[in-house]
């Protein structure tokens, strides 16, 4: 099987960004108590602002990444991988695109946030030099930020 393509997301993919967006965020629900900010974020903006790629595979979307320009910072907002092509590397392989990117963009550090309550990625970001740089409450979600030099 040839390996998935990342490519620029396009408005047809909008139902499958929607869809693996929350098979991939719909278990935090009772951990959070809610839906987790990614679910209701507005997609159709972010692809029309071109801040959204995708991993296609030959039976579809297997992952979306939606990173863009913060000021000088490069911003990684949603890393989704559908469940069913999880511990793959898809996940890895976004983010290291992602930081490529900001490399190219000559941003000077990439910034993150996740919430409290989604443990893996409290252990996975500073695995991957991540440091945590702060906390907050937005929308009633408890973030905690990172940030990395690029």
């Amino acid at each position: 099987m040839p390996p998935a393509l990342l490519r620029p997301a396009t408005p047809h993919d909008l139902p499958a960004i929607t869809r693996l967006i929350g098979q991939a965020f719909g278990p935090y629900r009772v951990l959070i108590g809610r839906d987790p900010a990614p679910i209701k974020a507005d997609h159709a903006a972010h692809v029309a602002r071109r801040e959204v790629e995708v991993l296609q595979a030959e039976a579809g979307l297997i992952a979306v990444l939606i990173h863009y320009a913060d000021g000088a910072d490069w911003h990684l907002d949603t890393v989704a991988v559908d469940p069913a092509h999880a511990g793959a590397g898809h996940g890895k392989r976004l983010i290291a695109h992602a930081e490529a990117r900001a490399r190219a963009e000559g941003c000077a550090r990439i910034t993150l946030y996740t919430n409290e309550k989604m443990r893996a990625n409290r252990v996975m970001y500073p695995r991957l030099g991540y440091a945590e740089t702060g906390r907050s409450i937005t929308d009633g979600f408890a973030r905690i930020h990172y940030a990395k030099p690029n």
